[in-house]
């Protein structure tokens, strides 16, 4: 792991929607690479939706070879009136 990254991969994870951005440190700026929303088909079976989500963060990390991921915790919450 590199302690000081100079590309990162975010991933807002989801089987439904998967959310991801390439950010990258360039002198003393963030600059943005590249993003996106990857989408699966409600109508597959949830382990072909896994398995799509799997191969296509896999084609993102060959692509832009990050030096650090960071994914987005999940929670689940009911919306509660104010």
């Amino acid at each position: 792991m590199t302690l000081n990254p100079k590309k990162v991969l975010g991933i807002d994870p989801g089987y439904a929607r998967c959310g991801w951005a390439i950010v990258e440190k360039q002198r003393d700026k963030n600059i943005l690479v590249d993003a996106g929303c990857f989408e699966t088909n409600a109508k597959m079976p949830y382990q072909e939706r896994l398995q799509k989500v799997a191969s296509h963060i896999q084609s993102l990390m060959r692509k832009h070879n990050p030096d650090t991921l960071a994914l987005e915790k999940l929670f689940f919450s009911t919306n509660l009136p104010c």
